[in-house]
């Protein structure tokens, strides 16, 4: 390559990141404060519109169900900006419209943990577990309970402990299947969040395949067994392994045990699958 091309591509390249870092640049500075900006706006003048209907109802909380995300994204854009009693504030609203959140009970007990208020955060971690929680915020919830418990030295009030079960099964790795999941970074999520709470190495071991004869068309579910079954097929290799006890698989679809109407899971400790 001759001298006059180096010299062109040199300039191109630096030209190039030259670019790349003042779009950055620009984004960062004024892009992205505005998008903030006109977002906090549009917020705004939905809690004033949503205070306005509250104070003309008489307080009927019922009425402004259609304002209860917008409590609850002004709880999370104070949480993000560090200004944690804005944000208690703001959950706070929006639990009272609608306290069957999960995960914005969750959520209000990270702005609690942030603050350093642990009794509170403890509190709203347990409500997020009781509440029916999905799999990721009971899982995130049991997390920061054990983050709390390691932070505050008296163990008076944080008596909860990790159930990890009774069984004989003691793995030393824990595989993940995944039965129509779509969203691998769920998957991911999951497998990190399990690792950290239960202190066993979780793997993702791939997609299972659909049990012949294992779904009722009727009731529009998968039978548990004949799932089980297909996994034992599948990956007996895997039984076999002394690093290895148990698959479990997560899936979005119903299933059943034939004798209930739905499970939410189920696992057998023989096997070593859940």
């Amino acid at each position: 390559m001759s001298k006059t091309k180096v010299i062109i591509v040199s300039v191109i390249t630096a030209a190039s990141i030259l670019a790349v870092s003042f779009y950055m640049l620009v984004w960062l500075w004024f892009v992205s404060p505005a998008v903030e900006r006109i977002q906090l706006i549009h917020i705004t003048a939905r809690l004033a519109a949503a205070e306005d209907l509250y104070r003309k109802s008489g307080g009927n909380n019922v009425l402004l169900r259609g304002y209860v995300d917008d409590f609850f994204t002004a709880g999370k854009l104070s949480l993000e900006s560090k200004k944690y009693g804005n944000a208690i504030a703001f959950y706070t609203a929006g639990l009272e419209i609608d306290c069957w959140r999960p995960d914005k009970i969750f959520e209000l007990g990270l702005v609690y943990e942030k603050k350093g208020m642990y009794d509170e955060a403890y509190k709203r971690f347990n409500q997020a577990l009781n509440s029916n929680p999905g799999l990721i915020v009971y899982l995130k919830a049991k997390l920061h309970i054990n983050a709390i418990k390691n932070k505050v030295k008296q163990a008076g009030p944080f008596t909860e402990e990790l159930n990890i079960g009774e069984g004989k099964l003691k793995a030393k790795t824990i595989y993940i299947l995944d039965f129509g999941v779509s969203d691998r970074e769920m998957i991911e999520d999951l497998r990190v969040l399990l690792q950290d709470v239960y202190k066993v190495r979780f793997a993702f071991l791939g997609d299972l395949k659909e049990p012949i004869n294992g779904f009722d068309k009727q009731r529009a579910q998968f039978f548990v067994e004949p799932l089980f079954e297909n996994v034992r097929s599948q990956y007996e290799d895997i039984f076999s392994s002394p690093d290895t006890q148990a698959i479990l698989v997560v899936t979005p679809y119903d299933i059943t045990d034939g004798g209930v109407n739905f499970l939410f899971g189920k696992s057998d400790a023989q096997y070593g699958v859940g």
